[in-house]
C-alpha cells in the first residue's frame, strides 16, 4: 500500500525510482495497488504530476504495468516509463475518470 505522503514526497525529491512506484500504483488502482488517503480528485492531480517527471524515463516498465495501460487502450509507443506516461498524458479524461472514486 502506498500514501499520499508517500507519492507527494516521490515528487518533491524526485528519485526516479519513488516516481516509478507511484505511476505504477496510480495506473494500476485500484487493483495493483492501494493508496491510503487519497481521493479521487487527488488521485488524478498526482497522475499527471507523475507523468510529468517521467517524461524523460528511460527505463523499462514492467510487463504487468504495460498490461494495464494496453488493456486502457492507451496509445502505447514502447515499454519504457517515459512512453507509458506520454500514453496517460495523451488521454487524461479517461485516466481521471478511471482514478474517480469507486464506491
Amino acid at each position: 500500500m502506498m500514501d499520499l505522503s508517500d507519492i507527494r514526497a516521490a515528487i518533491e525529491r524526485g528519485i526516479v525510482s519513488d516516481l516509478e512506484d507511484a505511476f505504477r500504483a496510480l495506473v494500476g488502482w485500484p487493483g495493483e495497488d492501494e493508496i491510503a488517503g487519497a481521493d479521487a480528485t487527488e488521485r488524478q492531480a498526482l497522475l499527471e504530476r507523475i507523468c510529468d517527471a517521467l517524461r524523460d524515463d528511460d527505463r523499462q516498465m514492467p510487463g504487468g504495468t504495460r498490461e494495464i495501460l494496453e488493456d486502457a487502450a492507451a496509445d502505447l509507443r514502447g515499454g519504457r516509463y517515459c512512453d507509458g506516461a506520454l500514453a496517460v498524458l495523451a488521454d487524461l479524461d479517461h485516466w481521471r475518470t478511471r482514478l474517480g472514486d469507486r464506491s
